[in-house]
């Protein structure tokens, strides 16, 4: 009887967040004594080494017990059934970039199959226009809910996506966020000390100087 070998695939990700953990009731070998049950987990991935250090995953054809009707009178009412490494790979895509409700076409997270052991450029190509489009949607959802002064909506990785982006937003920087206080006329959000509320253009306190001479209106018995 020929050895059996196992079809090995891999998962690459450009994710610079926390993902989940998933752990699978299933294990590299037909004994069940080896084991039943893998974790895969993936690493988050810094924007500035993406392209030379994207986090990869090695998943491997497995076996899983299911019951064994034959079995069950000998004293043995499970057996090993293998479970292929493709079906393993959609199921933990689908975990970690699907199911994402009113997401645009072709925006998700950077995670996808890869061919070999390293993505190749088409497929860093592919990670990062994806992830582009994926956090571009989470920031402007960010940007609206700021407006909106609904701040216990703002996801983390919206926030997340606005740091990816390079994008210098109050509602994504924790620190400026804390220091946040609300206008006495219209109670929407917005930084201490400013001198006008940008929400309802409420006057809270002088203007500094540089900025009342920018706003005085010129005087028109001067003007010839």
């Amino acid at each position: 009887m020929a050895k059996w070998v196992a079809d090995t695939r891999y998962i690459a990700s450009i994710y610079p967040g926390e993902l989940d953990s998933i752990a699978l009731n299933h294990g590299p070998s037909p004994n069940r004594s080896k084991g039943r049950r893998t974790v895969y987990k993936l690493t988050p991935v810094p924007k500035e080494t993406m392209r030379t250090k994207p986090c990869v995953i090695e998943v491997v054809d497995g076996f899983e017990d299911v019951i064994n009707l034959m079995g069950i009178q000998q004293g043995d009412p499970k057996m090993p059934k293998p479970v292929d490494s493709k079906e393993t790979v959609e199921n933990l895509l689908r975990y970690w970039t699907g199911n994402m409700v009113g997401v645009p076409t072709g925006a998700a997270p950077g995670i996808i199959e890869i061919v070999n052991t390293i993505p190749s450029i088409a497929e860093m190509k592919r990670m990062v226009e994806m992830q582009t489009l994926y956090f571009e949607w989470g920031f402007q959802n960010g940007e609206r809910l700021h407006r909106e002064n609904n701040w216990k909506e703002i996801t983390g990785a919206m926030k997340l996506g606005a740091e990816w982006l390079g994008r210098d937003v109050i509602w994504a920087n924790p620190a400026q966020v804390s220091e946040m206080v609300k206008c006495p006329a219209c109670e929407q959000l917005i930084a201490p000390r400013v001198a006008i509320c940008h929400h309802c253009g409420t006057k809270l306190r002088a203007l500094p100087k540089e900025l009342a001479a920018l706003n005085r209106q010129p005087d028109l018995d001067s003007v010839a």
